[in-house]
């Protein structure tokens, strides 16, 4: 429930965790872990429908670590303009161009 007002892509590919090193096969290791979703993008929008997740996987031909990469494309609703709601430290002039 941490993760509740949290949106994610729908998940279409295997879990992302626990692979052996350069290898496709799941943890054969002595503590054989139960493979899992533990890498994932997560977004947080002020206004449902702002943001669309348009394609989510992962990247399963990178095997140099336990965990696969995950990527995910995305449309976003931009207003062009200054935001008077502080970003970090400061407010974004977002620009928008169209070519």
């Amino acid at each position: 429930q941490v993760f509740q007002q949290f949106e994610e892509g729908r998940i279409r590919f295997p879990p992302t965790y626990k692979y052996d090193i350069n290898s496709d096969n799941f943890d054969t290791s002595e503590k054989c872990r139960v493979p899992a979703y533990t890498d994932r993008i997560l977004y947080k929008v002020q206004k449902k429908g702002t943001v669309c997740c348009v394609h989510y996987d992962s990247i399963r031909t990178i095997r140099s670590s336990d965990h696969r990469p995950v990527y995910g494309y995305y449309t976003v609703c931009l207003k062009p303009g200054c935001d008077n709601v502080a970003l970090a430290a400061g407010a974004f002039h977002r620009d928008i161009y169209i070519a």
